[in-house]
């Protein structure tokens, strides 16, 4: 479960990933055009988290509190697994943000180099 957690915070961070690089690689006389192409790869990333059985928190706020209104789950079990999922989601994102960040860091340093 975790893994599939931390694996959707990954995806979704991708997804958005893939917006900016389209928004800013559309020319600038096209407008909200850039927003709108943009807008239509992010939907690639849970494209991925759904094919690859991941749990983002979005479904599974659906999911879960759904189980609570049919009395098949606790309130406390709701409370946490919408928390085990957000907090592993969110350390996913925060994982490709740090790599991302990195990377970009030591192009430039290289680059100031030269």
């Amino acid at each position: 479960m975790l893994r599939n957690t931390v694996k959707s915070g990954l995806m979704i961070s991708f997804g958005y990933l893939l917006y900016i690089r389209v928004v800013a690689s559309v020319a600038e006389e096209l407008g909200s055009l850039a927003s709108l192409i943009g807008a239509s790869v992010f939907p690639i990333g849970l494209i991925v988290i759904l094919l690859g059985g991941g749990e983002l928190i979005t479904s599974n706020m659906t999911a879960v509190s759904t189980s609570l209104f049919a009395k098949k789950v606790s309130l406390s079990d709701l409370l946490k697994n919408w928390l085990i999922i957000t907090l592993f989601n969110v350390i996913g994102a925060i994982f490709v943000a740090f790599v991302f960040g990195h990377q970009v860091n030591n192009q430039r340093k290289s680059l100031l180099r030269q």
